[in-house]
């Protein structure tokens, strides 16, 4: 029989946990263009697209790690000041900001 302790349980799931978390990709010009005309596309055009963006959870080391969150929708609003865009679908809707995009598909 082996007995672990809370306390141990509990550090090899927050260990296995920060082994899932990524650090946030960097966008070179082409893409951030790229992601830039489909929201623009989406918004006026009104066509759904499949958006993944990076969910900072905590900074290690001054590195920032965090995770992919994605969901599809349209892009009903762009908010310049706080620099942001609403997705909007039938379960809710998601502001992003901007520089927390990574990657953006046409459904």
């Amino acid at each position: 029989m082996r007995f672990i302790l809370p306390e141990h349980a509990q550090a090899l799931n927050e260990l296995a946990y920060e082994k899932l978390l990524i650090t946030q990709p960097i966008l070179d010009d082409q893409e951030l263009l790229e992601m830039d005309r489909m929201i623009e596309e989406s918004r006026t055009d009104d066509f759904a697209l499949i958006v993944t963006w990076f969910e900072p959870e905590k900074t290690v080391d001054k590195e920032v790690l965090g995770r992919e969150e994605t969901a599809w929708g349209w892009v009903q609003q762009i908010d310049m000041n706080r620099k942001q865009i609403k997705l909007v679908n039938d379960d809710g809707f998601w502001w992003i900001y901007f520089n927390r995009l990574m990657r953006i598909e046409r459904v």
